[in-house]
């Protein structure tokens, strides 16, 4: 019985941090997604800057 509630509570345990390790996952590629997006902007605008200075 103490056994079974062991291997019960480690599954949940393993489950858990399973969940916080996809969790973390996500947020650090939406983190890195807005990034380059950021990045695109600033090298559009940039861009258009330039162009206009050109004219």
């Amino acid at each position: 019985r103490k056994r079974e509630k062991k291997k019960q509570t480690r599954r949940k345990r393993e489950k858990k941090q399973a969940q916080r390790k996809r969790e973390k996952k996500k947020q650090t590629r939406r983190k890195r997604e807005k990034e380059k997006k950021k990045k695109q902007t600033r090298r559009k605008r940039e861009e258009e800057e330039k162009d206009k200075r050109d004219l």
